[in-house]
């Protein structure tokens, strides 16, 4: 019989805060062990700092990673083999996931800002694995 793994990624409907806008994103089904990559994309050119968090079921939220325009992203060393980082410019910015597995379950939230690290992530930006 075959067993497959479904993972949903969904992104709620778009959200402005301080004239920031980020868009939507489908949801995406897949297999076990396939890769699932996020997107995400603002309208503000002076935020040059993407973050991306992963919210487990606990509640607890965790930092992955963040990138700078320009510079490699900088990956939190507990999900160096788990994640792929991509900035395409200062507004787009990708996050793969290489292997899905249960355990990747959880909420992913992508952020922006002008520096990093002390910021929590939009409640817009919120993908269900």
């Amino acid at each position: 019989m075959f067993s497959a793994f479904i993972t949903c990624v969904l992104l709620c409907l778009p959200y402005e805060a301080d004239a920031v806008t980020f868009d939507p994103t489908f949801p995406i089904i897949t297999q076990r062990k396939k890769s699932v990559e996020m997107k995400c994309r603002h309208d503000d050119s002076n935020l040059d700092v993407m973050l991306w968090y992963q919210q487990t079921r606990s509640g607890g939220m965790n930092l992955i990673g963040y990138g700078y325009t320009g510079s490699e992203p900088n990956l939190e060393k507990e999900f160096q083999s788990q994640f792929k980082m991509t900035r395409e410019d200062v507004v787009r910015g990708g996050l793969t996931l290489l292997s899905a597995t249960e355990s990747d379950s959880a909420v992913y939230f992508c952020a922006a800002s002008t520096h990093c690290c002390g910021l929590m992530p939009l409640p817009h930006q919120n993908l269900v694995l």
